[in-house]
């Protein structure tokens, strides 16, 4: 975010393409601790530590016996671990767009955010992403912001990520690229 406001104040060329990844939502759920209880009104239970014993027991091959061991208490903790994390990275978030905003760029401006995996968190007895296909993993939000006030739309459908690129070039005029994947611009301009 820092970077970001620093950048726009030396006026970059138009226009330009910005991608950011912020890693806040992935394990170990780091979050500074003035943030920390921003979402729960106090900080996520530490019943179960992404670096303790048992997490590490919970995320090795052999890993059975830990996650039996694994209660209530223990999904409860990282569960509010993960939920402060994204919170915090969506705070990020709304902190670039009003940066956007602010430098009179977020109106013209295409906005595509959405995540790349969900996790399980021992929904189905196991702890993770990447290892099984169940909907927590592979579901994820997508917002498109369109440019110049052009209005847009909410959809409950299922789309897949694949879709992202070729919305992204049909929105900005461009050719497509070959790969898979279908443009959802006609839905989002309705």
């Amino acid at each position: 975010v820092d970077w970001l406001r620093e950048w726009l104040a030396q006026d970059p060329p138009h226009p330009f393409f910005l991608y950011l990844l912020p890693m806040d939502a992935h394990a170990p759920y780091r979050v500074p601790p003035a943030q920390r209880s921003s979402l729960l009104g106090r900080p996520p239970s530490e019943a179960m530590p992404y670096a303790g014993p048992l997490m590490r027991a919970a995320r090795q091959p052999r890993r059975r016996r830990a996650q039996a061991a694994v209660g209530d208490r223990e999904v409860q903790s990282l569960v509010e671990q993960y939920d402060t994390a994204v919170h915090y990275a969506f705070d990020r978030v709304g902190q670039i767009l009003a940066i956007l905003e602010q430098s009179g760029r977020l109106d013209h401006a295409l906005v595509v955010i959405t995540a790349d995996h969900g996790e399980e968190l021992f929904d189905h007895g196991g702890f993770d992403h990447g290892r099984t296909l169940y909907e927590e993993v592979l579901r994820v939000p997508l917002y498109v912001k369109l440019p110049d006030g052009e209005s847009g739309s909410r959809f409950d459908l299922p789309v897949s990520t694949l879709d992202v690129a070729p919305t992204i070039l049909e929105l900005l005029g461009l050719p497509p690229a070959p790969g898979d994947g279908l443009s959802l611009a006609p839905l989002l301009r309705g």
